[in-house]
């Protein structure tokens, strides 16, 4: 496995068209604003595929198949898979694919206390970051 380095930073559009610098920017802002959206998505997906496994297993336990195996893909991907068409056209494949890993890391970690009852499963307010690659940005 890879590491991740994270930085923070503050995107500033040098542009000297006011009209222009205004697109950009309200650009940035819907990509934050559809981030978030999709990353509570991609939880709650999380959450119903797990409900939906144990179901399985009670329903029909000789059956080991869970739903990614009908789907054909890992449980890391199910949520870029389902959530692709909904999401393509609103927000590049670059971000959809960093807050995947991100919210699947989270629920991976955290799923032990919301199955105990410690806490909530999270979700994400309108402070979520937007999350990208760092060759996504490397030619600007």
């Amino acid at each position: 496995m890879s590491n991740i380095t994270t930085r923070k930073i503050e995107v500033f559009v040098c542009e000297s068209d006011n009209d222009k610098r205004k697109a950009y920017y309200k650009q940035l802002r819907d990509w934050s604003y559809i981030s978030r959206n999709y990353a509570n998505d991609v939880m709650n997906l999380l959450q119903s595929v797990r409900v939906l496994d144990n179901m399985m297993k009670d329903v029909a336990p000789e059956n080991s198949k869970g739903l990614s195996d009908y789907i054909e893909t890992s449980k890391r991907n199910l949520g870029y898979k389902l959530l692709a068409k909904k999401y393509k056209d609103s927000l590049p494949s670059s971000y959809r694919t960093c807050i995947n890993s991100y919210v699947f890391s989270n629920f991976g970690n955290t799923i032990k206390e919301v199955l105990r009852g410690d806490r909530a499963i999270n979700s994400y307010k309108k402070d979520f970051p937007l999350l990208f690659m760092g060759k996504s940005v490397s030619n600007l």
